[in-house]
């Protein structure tokens, strides 16, 4: 549910709808031209939890039980009276919304002379509301021109102005009754079902609605007239991507050849020693070494060797494993990288075709024309609603790429620096739509004459 503010004052009507959710603060503007006031009068409201705040400054609040305030809290079914330094009034009422889109049943005026709009019994339109008088308006219908007469005490709004007396209507044109909203739509009458609305008239259907289009009781109106379509709006990836951080590489303990083959020579070393020294000591005392003596020295020497051999082996295919494994370490990681590269690519080129559908370029915006869909597509509730093209430039990524944190290791690993390249190379898009949102900056610059005149 948000609420809705309508403000009027005796010249002058404009209506607001609280964000929800998302904004915190918000300005009103009411001006003094639709306004009829001495000066510009800015209302600030803030949004505390749930429930906004109105600051009116300068202009204070007349309350319904007769105290003044320039602060009040925002509910619904107020009905409040602001005094402008100038001695102006203004009312603000406000009221609850459950769903922001209108709809509108189309009604026919081709048969009609008069239409009558109230609170009494009996009008064609009967709007029950203690602010609507008994016969409110009528709108009469001759010669193909439809008439609206003011007839109430608290007022008929055509196009956000006071209707003094009587005023033509042209196609298009709004009229606002409180919170009822009717548009003039030449042999149709679209209104905007609201509460307390009873209506003593057929409402058109598909078939019927579009026989009444094909002509207006304005006949022969050389107007050109713009229908707004739905808009096709691409949505922007902004939900983060995150990249792993490679796998620890493997710890490689390089020893010494001595080391390896010192086992095998140790356990050579004393057989033969102890072969020698028989030999030797046979030899001393004249006798003859046997065969078997010189067999032991044999089998120390091969036993050397054969070890000897066997730890070069495993050396040599530990080293082999231990490449084979970084190799594996190194091409499966890769691949990892690679894919998120290429899924965080897809998101930017999409972002950034996104933003050039939104904002087309002054050239393109040239092109269009009454029957261009593209004219003006956007509505309040889309977060661009004003957003402006200022030219073609640089703009951050919308989705973050979030990286592991550096960190301390006892290796230098070339894999964990691949991540914040990846990060630097997407960090922003290139050559899109830069863009300047004029509901957060509120004023860019005004060129113009005094009193606004001819101002941009």
């Amino acid at each position: 549910m948000s609420i809705v503010l309508s403000i009027y004052s005796q010249e002058g009507f404009r209506e607001v709808t609280l964000p929800e959710r998302g904004q915190t603060e918000l300005q009103i503007l009411i001006q003094r031209e639709l306004f009829v006031l001495d000066r510009d009068i800015c209302l600030n409201l803030e949004r505390q939890e749930d429930t906004w705040f109105l600051d009116t400054a300068d202009c204070f609040l007349l309350l319904s039980d007769g105290g003044k305030s320039h602060a009040i809290a925002i509910s619904a079914d107020m009905n409040l009276k602001l005094v402008t330094p100038g001695g102006y009034s203004i009312t603000i009422i406000s009221f609850e919304q459950s769903n922001p889109f209108s709809v509108y049943r189309k009604f026919s005026l081709a048969q009609l002379q008069l239409l009558q709009i109230g609170r009494n019994e009996g009008n064609d339109i009967r709007y029950q509301s203690g602010f609507v008088s008994g016969t409110h308006c009528t709108i009469s219908i001759r010669n193909g021109k439809a008439i609206l007469t003011d007839k109430s005490t608290n007022g008929t709004y055509l196009n956000l102005r006071r209707v003094h007396g009587s005023a033509e209507l042209h196609y298009g044109d709004s009229i606002r009754i409180m919170r009822l909203n009717l548009i003039y739509l030449g042999n149709m009458l679209a209104i905007d079902e609201c509460e307390g609305l009873t209506i003593a008239m057929n409402a058109l259907e598909g078939d019927g609605i579009a026989r009444h289009a094909g002509s207006t009781v304005e006949g022969g109106s050389d107007k050109t007239l713009f229908h707004r379509s739905p808009r096709n709006l691409s949505k922007l990836h902004t939900e983060p991507f995150e990249i792993e951080a490679p796998p620890a590489p493997g710890m490689r303990q390089d020893r010494p050849l001595g080391m390896l083959i010192g086992p095998s020579l140790t356990m050579a070393i004393p057989m033969l020693l102890g072969s020698g020294l028989s030999v030797f000591a046979n030899q001393s005392s004249g006798a003859s070494s046997g065969a078997f003596m010189y067999m032991g020295m044999t089998t120390a020497v091969a036993s050397a060797i054969i070890g000897a051999t066997w730890a070069i082996i495993n050396v040599r295919q530990s080293r082999k494993e231990q490449k084979a494994a970084e190799k594996r370490r190194v091409e499966a990681y890769s691949d990892y990288l690679d894919r998120s590269r290429e899924k965080i690519r897809e998101a930017s080129l999409g972002n950034a075709a996104s933003l050039n559908d939104r904002y087309l370029s002054a050239d393109a915006c040239c092109t269009l024309n009454a029957t261009t869909p593209l004219l003006w597509n956007r509505n309040p509730f889309h977060e661009d609603f004003l957003g402006v093209r200022l030219g073609m430039g640089d703009v951050p990524f919308q989705a973050e790429i979030s990286v592991p944190k550096e960190r301390f290791t006892l290796t230098d690993d070339a894999m964990a620096e691949r991540p914040a390249a990846i990060r630097e190379e997407f960090r922003v898009l290139r050559n899109v739509p830069v863009t300047v949102d004029l509901r957060k900056q509120r004023l860019v610059g005004v060129a113009g004459g005094g009193s606004r005149k001819n101002a941009i």
